[in-house]
């Protein structure tokens, strides 16, 4: 599996106080399959992306990486596609 395509919408500022949503993204895998509407958080202590999530009543993400080693590897990708877009 190999993220083909990366789009990073990032947040609109509308107030100067720091927001825990950055941005949204959405990403192709393997040019046959995209996701979107991944957002990309911050806390105090780093930045981690949110799958997403049923809308409704319901907050359980409906789509879920399987295992530490792929989330890990979206995550990567994402922010660092973010990172590398704000400079």
């Amino acid at each position: 599996m190999t993220i083909t395509d990366i789009v990073i919408e990032p947040e609109e500022v509308q107030n100067a106080k720091p927001k825990r949503r950055l941005a949204k993204a959405h990403i192709v895998i393997d040019g046959i399959l995209r996701i979107n509407d991944i957002q990309i958080l911050k806390n105090n202590k780093r930045m981690f992306v949110e799958f997403p999530c049923h809308q409704g009543n319901s907050s359980s993400p409906y789509i879920i990486p399987l295992n530490r080693s792929i989330r890990a590897y979206i995550e990567k990708k994402i922010i660092g596609e973010y990172l590398s877009e704000r400079k």
